[in-house]
């Protein structure tokens, strides 16, 4: 096993950063959910169906489809990893009460990190360096300067693409970018960005 680099001094950060996220996605998942419901009461109860009902059936389709996919991203705002571990086989990511994953290196699909901001003169907050699988639904990790640095270290080192700066800004964060690391091959180790 490789270095390990411990992040329980970034669950106050976590914790400060995703709790408001998580309780706004359950409120708005909650909401829908509840006029989804009324709307299938309605039709379900023998409601006519008119142009309304129609129109009505195509919201409760859409309801549906927000909840769904509001739901498969829900875990990119739970508590992330108290400790990682690098390794020669990929990222070991060790979670509160004993959960384990792992990101491998050679994992077509990748990793993403956001990173330092692009101007090399702005400081970057602990909070905004981060590390998450290449899914939809990965979770994210907040990362200390040393582990973000490692796993950099690691992943260039192993022949995966090196990122270029990308700027990256929102409402509550400084510029920063996010990479796709993906392992080198036919495509040429090709970088994707997100933002």
């Amino acid at each position: 096993m490789g270095d390990s680099f411990d992040l329980r001094s970034l669950t106050e950060i976590d914790r400060t950063w995703k709790l408001p996220r998580l309780a706004f996605a359950v409120i708005m998942l909650g909401a829908v959910g509840c006029q989804a419901v009324e709307l299938f009461w309605s039709i379900a109860t023998g409601f006519d169906w008119t142009t309304t009902t129609s129109v009505g059936a195509s919201l409760l389709l859409a309801a549906a489809l927000f909840i769904g996919v509001g739901c498969a991203g829900l875990p990119r705002l739970f508590r992330g990893a108290t400790e990682i571990r690098l390794s020669s086989v990929g990222v070991h990511l060790c979670y509160p009460g004993g959960r384990q994953e792992l990101q491998r290196w050679d994992d077509p699909a990748g990793f993403l990190l956001t990173g330092p901001p692009a101007r090399p003169d702005e400081p970057a907050p602990g909070g905004l360096l981060r590390f998450s699988g290449p899914r939809f639904s990965s979770r994210r990790t907040f990362l200390t300067r040393a582990a973000y640095d490692a796993i950099v270290t690691e992943a260039s080192r192993r022949g995966m693409a090196a990122p270029t700066n990308f700027p990256r800004r929102g409402a509550d964060e400084r510029p920063g970018r996010i990479v796709r690391w993906r392992p080198a091959g036919p495509s040429g180790g090709r970088v994707s960005f997100h933002g």
